[in-house]
């Protein structure tokens, strides 16, 4: 089964709308983070199975920017994976994640 993401992500005082948008997917990237817009962009290329990891990439910025912490690009990458693939062997977070405002797979519903 796949789960549906909240519409709203918190960190620290700062509230993020998770959205598609077409932007993302410029210079092959699956996701950004708009600070002035208040939202975090998902590429609308990027399907169920590729957005746990991208959400942790782009959560992991707004952490690292919210809170004054100096990491690289690069490195923002690898925690991403990393931590991605610890907190899924933990069933903490699942293999398949849609938005708020996807439609469901196909032979799925709500």
């Amino acid at each position: 089964m796949t789960y549906r993401l909240p519409i709203i992500a918190q960190v620290g005082p700062l509230k993020f709308r998770i959205v598609r948008n077409r932007e993302a997917d410029g210079d092959h990237q699956w996701g950004e983070v708009n600070y002035a817009a208040g939202t975090i962009n998902i590429a609308e290329l990027c399907g169920p199975n590729r957005l746990a990891e991208t959400l942790m990439h782009e959560l992991i910025h707004a952490v690292a920017d919210g809170y004054n912490v100096k990491i690289e690009h690069d490195d923002v990458g690898r925690l991403a994976m990393g931590l991605t693939q610890a907190l899924q062997s933990l069933g903490l977070v699942p293999e398949e994640m849609i938005l708020a405002t996807d439609p469901y797979p196909s032979g799925e519903s709500g």
